[in-house]
């Protein structure tokens, strides 16, 4: 199985203010047809990692994206195991534990998985696509992930 962990902010919507606090557009369809490239190109699988998921369930984050035009599968949410320590608007300091968290849990090898992301991670910087806060996903990134995730489908 191949995964796309994916964040919402910063990936599929665009930065309209650093802030403090940040804030952003809703879902893209621009952004989220590339995303769907991704997806259709590496037959992947999607995991929520973003905090999008304290507010919604898999299905209705399944069906948000559906609403703004994606045709891929989410298959789960990052577990929230740390989040009980700080506010959910900090779980992005946790996000990337929770992804291999969720990768051993399920028994997805390293080069298995992508991470989309506007937010550097330490540990997971290997398998990370960064994106630009203001800008999301780009064609660039698209085939930089392609080519991560291994042999296209």
């Amino acid at each position: 199985m191949r995964v796309v962990f994916l964040d919402f902010d910063g990936v599929l919507t665009r930065e309209t203010d650093p802030g403090p606090p940040q804030r952003f557009t809703g879902l893209q369809p621009d952004l989220v047809e590339l995303l769907n490239q991704i997806l259709e190109r590496t037959g992947a699988l999607v995991v929520i990692t973003t905090a999008w998921r304290f507010h919604y369930g898999a299905k209705a984050l399944q069906v948000l994206l559906e609403q703004t035009g994606f045709r891929g599968k989410v298959v789960g949410t990052c577990m929230a195991f740390l989040a009980n320590l700080v506010d959910h608007h900090q779980s992005w300091q946790y996000r990337e534990h929770e992804i291999a968290a969720w990768a051993r849990l399920y028994d997805v090898a390293e080069r298995d998985y992508i991470v989309l992301d506007d937010f550097r991670m330490q540990t997971l910087v290997r398998r990370q696509i960064l994106s630009e806060s203001a800008v999301g996903l780009t064609p660039a990134l698209v085939e930089q992930s392609v080519r991560l995730l291994g042999l296209e489908r």
